[in-house]
């Protein structure tokens, strides 16, 4: 199992509330390398820094969650990457598990605790999960 402090994170979401509310679990549970971003561009942007995870809401503009997620799968394979939204739409989800998301997670009064089990499911090097 890897260390949580060991761990980079990237949190990507257009609230700034959001982007603070996870970070400040993240934090809480023994994460402390952790970057915020408010779009997918500037995520996209900083890749060369090597995540080992990214937390990334669905609606990150510019575009969606899934072209994130296809452009970093495609160059960066090893990326883990929780998507994290209120879309409840079941084909994205299937496109999201598709293109090789680590785990989906809606937003919702659980969603702090589900990015908990998500991060532990990942770290203990478990496949592919699926966190409603």
């Amino acid at each position: 199992m890897k260390s949580r402090t060991n761990v980079k994170v990237f949190i990507v979401d257009d609230s700034p509330m959001c982007r603070f509310l996870y970070k400040r679990h993240l934090m809480n549970i023994g994460f402390s390398n952790i970057y915020l971003f408010e779009s997918s561009k500037q995520c996209l942007a900083n890749i060369q820094l090597m995540p080992d995870i990214i937390l990334l809401d669905f609606d990150a503009p510019p575009g969606n969650g899934l072209d994130v997620l296809k452009e970093v799968k495609v160059l960066y394979p090893h990326i883990h990457l929780l998507m994290i939204s209120a879309q409840q739409d079941i084909h994205v989800v299937i496109e999201a598990i598709r293109f090789g998301v680590s785990g989906y997670i809606m937003k919702d009064e659980n969603q702090l605790e589900m990015m908990s089990y998500a991060t532990d499911k990942i770290l203990n090097d478990n496949k592919f999960l699926f966190v409603s």
